[in-house]
């Protein structure tokens, strides 16, 4: 979805990832990730934070 990651002014796309958490979800609510482009959960997740900061943005 991003080729290019950009969250609030910081570039993310290629950075070496060194936070791991687990997270518990409503079946719905995993369901709505995996809808999102991405090659894996935890790039799907990425992209929708990022989606919603972008558009959260431009509301501004």
């Amino acid at each position: 979805m991003y080729t290019s990651k950009k969250l609030n002014g910081h570039m993310i796309g290629h950075c070496v990832k060194r936070v791991q958490k687990s997270v518990r979800l409503n079946e719905y609510v995993y369901e709505y990730i995996m809808k999102i482009g991405g090659n894996n959960f935890s790039d799907k997740l990425e992209n929708l934070v990022i989606s919603h900061s972008d558009m959260c943005e431009k509301q501004k």
